[in-house]
């Protein structure tokens, strides 16, 4: 893990090469609701938080943190939080002025966090997230995003389908 965040760093303080009309950097963050394929659960309440650095016109480095609350069915829930720790590069197609979509492959930790009365252990697992969006400008410093992504845990052996909203802010 501490690999996965050093790595960040240096990419995130050594990219090269913006274009005069980019913004060097962008952080975001936004609502999240996952679901669960594998359990079939529905995962309502969550949040998300990145921050992005542009190395050239159509490509960023993206990392990106986030949590899933799982909805406990009784005071004896095993699993009450799923944290997320990605990176990884994000390709952007400007479809129009204020229109951009773009895909991503963000890899890093998902941590299960079991519930206060569980007799379970932690769990931090490798996980890939394939996935893509939209963002639309507001004012020149401000666009809503619009994203879906596919989250394959790897030990765990789960999939999980997220949907988030949000709002990007380009000094």
């Amino acid at each position: 893990m501490k690999i996965l965040i050093g790595a960040l760093v240096v990419t995130l303080s050594t990219a090269a090469s913006v274009r005069a009309d980019d913004h060097p950097f962008e952080l975001s963050g936004g609502y999240a609701y996952l679901n669960d394929h594998t359990i079939t659960q529905h995962v309502p309440r969550g949040w998300t938080g990145g921050i992005a650095t542009t190395v050239t016109s159509w490509l960023t480095i993206a990392g990106e943190v986030g949590d899933s609350y799982v909805p406990a069915v009784a005071a004896t829930s095993n699993l009450t939080s799923l944290y997320s720790f990605l990176a990884g590069p994000r390709y952007v197609f400007r479809a129009r002025e204020r229109v951009s979509a773009f895909g991503q492959l963000l890899v890093g930790d998902v941590h299960a966090s079991p519930g206060v009365y569980s007799a379970l252990a932690t769990n931090d697992d490798l996980a890939y997230q394939p996935g893509g969006g939209v963002d639309i400008t507001i004012e020149p410093r401000w666009a809503a995003r619009f994203q879906g992504d596919f989250r394959a845990v790897r030990a765990a052996g789960t999939t999980q389908g997220r949907l988030t909203a949000g709002i990007v802010f380009r000094p």
